[in-house]
């Protein structure tokens, strides 16, 4: 409540508040969408959206997803297929959303407009390198986030800047792990979460420390209030 609050507050203020996150929209929280009404939503760096108007949708093209398909099948890992509607989840049991096989994203693909991939294990130095020409990766640890080639949480930043006239020195950005570099450094000013990567720490210009309200903290640091 004490984020939502300090949203709000910032918001009153005249400040847009964008929710940018690696999760489809069909998959944001619905108490942090019900509790903040947002000015726009970027989701897996390939969807923008800014009062109610879809700046941008990209989609992973179908060479790109039988590649990380056929890594996901040799490798014989769980994995998610986020989509411009609901997702796919291989190997995820407890998933409602869960599929049998990855032959079954091919089946009317193009309806399905696949945008990101969620590899859940960490993947080596080399697989890495062998998705890298179809797709962007970002490793987070215990998983591997996998975006429309070239695409990055900043993307969705700069589009909103040239809807709103607003330059990127006047950009808060807040984050907590490796997708979210490109967004932190582009902000002119931005947050790093208390348990950040070391890398999102390094990318942020404040390091937040109170647990849980790290975006609390950078308001009040940034806008004072």
């Amino acid at each position: 409540m004490r984020i939502a609050r300090a949203i709000r507050r910032a918001q009153k203020a005249g400040h847009y508040c964008v929710i940018d996150t690696g999760r489809p929209k069909c998959c944001l929280p619905k108490n942090v969408m019900r509790r903040i009404k947002w000015d726009g939503i970027i989701c897996a760096a390939a969807y923008t959206e800014f009062h109610g108007e879809v700046l941008d949708c990209k989609l992973m093209p179908r060479k790109s997803v039988e590649k990380i398909a056929g890594i996901i099948e040799r490798e014989h890992i769980p994995a998610v297929f986020d989509c411009d509607g609901p997702s796919y989840a291989l190997r995820c049991m407890q998933r409602k959303d869960s599929i049998r096989s990855v032959s079954e994203i091919f089946e009317d693909f193009e309806a399905k407009r696949v945008n990101k991939v969620e590899l859940l294990h960490p993947m080596s130095k080399e697989t890495l390198a062998e998705i890298a020409p179809y797709a962007s990766c970002f490793p987070m640890g215990s998983y591997v986030d996998v975006f429309v080639l070239g695409c990055t949480k900043a993307d969705g930043m700069k589009l909103i800047g040239e809807k709103t006239g607003i330059p990127r020195e006047r950009m808060i950005a807040f984050g907590d792990n490796n997708n979210d570099l490109a967004m932190l450094g582009y902000a002119g000013k931005s947050v790093a979460m208390e348990k950040a990567s070391p890398d999102a720490i390094k990318a942020a210009t404040f390091h937040a420390t109170k647990r849980r309200y790290g975006v609390v903290e950078g308001i009040k640091k940034y806008l004072g209030i």
